[in-house]
């Protein structure tokens, strides 16, 4: 935990600024919305920090959804995030194998 909190002293807010400024836009996509579900204390931290990097329209594309995995599934179903799409361990139906979409994408 020292580390970090040395690393974190040494961290330059500005550079860190002007760094996410030059990355915007860089990537040839459009981020509808972004969701994180269940996040451990330190990337809610990090998730936090993130936000401020981020331009005003993808700080309001940004959710962080804790609680409950009943808790969770009622939030994202608020924004159009069925069950079916949620995988199982989070209380969803999507059974993730990752070899069968592997296999999908192969053609094999």
């Amino acid at each position: 935990m020292m580390r970090t909190v040395t690393r974190l002293s040494q961290w330059d807010a500005r550079a860190s600024t002007m760094i996410a400024h030059a990355a915007r836009g860089v990537l040839p996509i459009r981020v509808a919305a972004m969701h994180v579900c269940h996040p451990k204390p330190i990337i809610n931290v990090i998730a936090k920090v993130t936000k401020v990097f981020l331009g005003p329209k993808l700080r309001k594309r940004f959710y962080v959804h804790k609680g409950s995995n009943e808790d969770v599934l009622e939030k994202l179903a608020a924004y159009g995030i069925s069950h079916e799409a949620v995988p199982t361990f989070w209380g969803g139906k999507l059974i993730l194998d990752h070899q069968k979409w592997l296999d999908d994408r192969r053609g094999a």
